[in-house]
């Protein structure tokens, strides 16, 4: 429902859609009456933003260890 109502204020180019900030703005999205599962969406949302940091970092983590082994081996420690 809500892709509906996206659809309807977006315009369309070559290959892509344009929606205009101020009027996605303006859109009304339907929220839970209920409180709880509002909470409910708000904890699982908290859960997802945990595992995208966590595996925004992993790629950094890679990469020091990579380095501290190219380092190992060029210093003949390895």
């Amino acid at each position: 429902m809500v892709r509906q109502r996206v659809r309807s204020i977006s315009t369309g180019a070559v290959q892509q859609v344009n929606v205009n900030p101020t009027r996605l703005r303006e859109l009304e999205i339907d929220m839970p009456a209920d409180l709880a599962e509002q909470r409910r969406i708000v904890d699982l949302l908290h859960s997802c933003d945990a595992q995208i940091e966590n595996e925004q970092a992993e790629p950094a983590k890679l990469h020091a260890l990579k380095a501290g082994l190219v380092d190992d081996l060029l210093g003949g420690r390895v």
